[in-house]
């Protein structure tokens, strides 16, 4: 019997089970219902729809992703399980001979391997979404030279890093660019490159860096986060089978070790300094907003101070990382620390709610009365307050997928 899983991420790097639901069928109608019923809970309990949902691969929930949810949540797809698929696609639909020269691997946390020459991109960090500059910003940007053009083995794999460098690339005029290349390199595959310009280009806001890099996602791009939980559940119900009441027990042991891990790492980091804060910039944000925060804008301040020190200037702004992560980009920090800003220091004003490690009057005290007002059966009475909150702030973050087992 499918079964559908929400999972949610937080902004302290731990994740919640958000909705679990036995679906009769594998289909649109099924899936809908389902949707739209978690849709209706959101709205009661007055928590926002939410920003992104990543799916995985399946086609029907995609579909009641789009018919449920309002057209303001951007849909996306595990980019992971979307290039393995299509690695595997490549293999079986190629054609004619294979060169045996090995093509060096592209690493997917590295840097975007889309032009040899420079002349589609320039000093860009793609991969963590904060393009830094790009040579040209048009869509209808002059197709780049066989001479300009990287190199790929003519194979499966030089066409899956072709591919790679299609998905990855920073900017839409670098991915339609980088996509008459591979068409270039590989104009042999007629009936590969056919399928993927119709199966694959017309939904590419799904999957392509430059689209969903600038959407408020804070980093989510996978389907990752379900990955633990899945696993479990399938365990249980090959071992124990439809044994319903066996199954709600393990939901709520699911649900209740997921919100410890989350109150757990939420008092871990209001106690605990982290060195990389000792900035005059964010020391205002000690212990109030999460590592992960602290992390991402050290190292924008890190990009800032040092073109400060050195008088010089950055790239131009995409807004990128703004959008997608919520916070001051280097650029803002820059502009702070020029006598730009009221008094240079990043406060609260300054980023997503999202980040807010205090989300309310019982933030802090949240942990220990919901323990307290827990019960075997069913803590999920949402009646405490912090455990609102932060809900609230973390169902931006949320993901589906699904498990089918019999």
């Amino acid at each position: 019997m499918p079964l559908l899983q929400v999972v949610g991420n937080t902004a302290v790097q731990t994740t919640f089970n958000a909705c679990f639901c036995l679906v009769s069928d594998k289909d649109k109608s099924a899936l809908e219902w389902a949707l739209s019923y978690m849709k209706t809970l959101l709205e009661a309990e007055r928590i926002p729809q939410p920003s992104v949902v990543v799916t995985d691969l399946d086609q029907c929930l995609t579909k009641a992703v789009k018919s449920v949810l309002p057209a303001t949540t951007h849909h996306q797809i595990c980019v992971q399980q979307f290039l393995k698929k299509t690695a595997s696609q490549i293999k079986s639909m190629w054609r004619g001979p294979v060169e045996k020269a090995p093509v060096a691997p592209v690493d997917d946390a590295g840097g975007w391997p889309g032009a040899r020459g420079g002349n589609i991109v320039s000093g860009v960090d793609w991969q963590a979404g904060t393009t830094t500059t790009t040579a040209s910003t048009s869509t209808t940007a002059t197709p780049t030279t066989a001479d300009d053009e990287a190199i790929y083995t003519h194979n499966p794999d030089g066409f899956t890093a072709a591919w790679k460098a299609v998905v990855h690339a920073p900017s839409e005029a670098a991915f339609w660019n980088t996509w008459r290349s591979l068409k270039r390199s590989f104009e042999d595959q007629e009936e590969l490159i056919a399928y993927f310009e119709a199966r694959y280009l017309p939904s590419h806001s799904q999957f392509a860096a430059f689209k969903i890099n600038r959407v408020r996602s804070y980093g989510v791009k996978t389907a990752s986060l379900t990955q633990g939980g899945r696993r479990g559940l399938s365990s249980h119900i090959l071992r124990d089978g439809p044994d319903l009441e066996a199954l709600h027990q393990k939901f709520h042991v699911m649900v209740f070790s997921s919100d410890q891990d989350c109150y757990t790492r939420l008092g871990a980091e209001h106690r605990r300094w982290r060195p990389r804060a000792h900035s005059p910039m964010l020391k205002g944000l000690t212990f109030r907003v999460p590592f992960k925060a602290l992390d991402l804008l050290y190292e924008e301040y890190m990009h800032a101070n040092n073109a400060f020190a050195q008088r010089g200037d950055l790239p131009s702004c995409t807004g990128n990382f703004q959008i997608q992560w919520g916070l001051p980009c280097r650029h803002e920090l820059l502009r702070r620390l020029h006598g730009g800003g009221d008094g240079g220091e990043v406060t609260y004003d300054d980023i997503d709610s999202y980040w807010w490690l205090d989300q309310g009057p019982t933030a802090r005290s949240g942990p220990r009365q919901w323990q307290e007002s827990a019960t075997p059966g069913g803590y999920l009475y949402m009646e405490q307050e912090g455990a609102k909150h932060k809900r609230k702030s973390a169902t931006a973050g949320i993901e589906h997928d699904q498990i089918f087992e019999n």
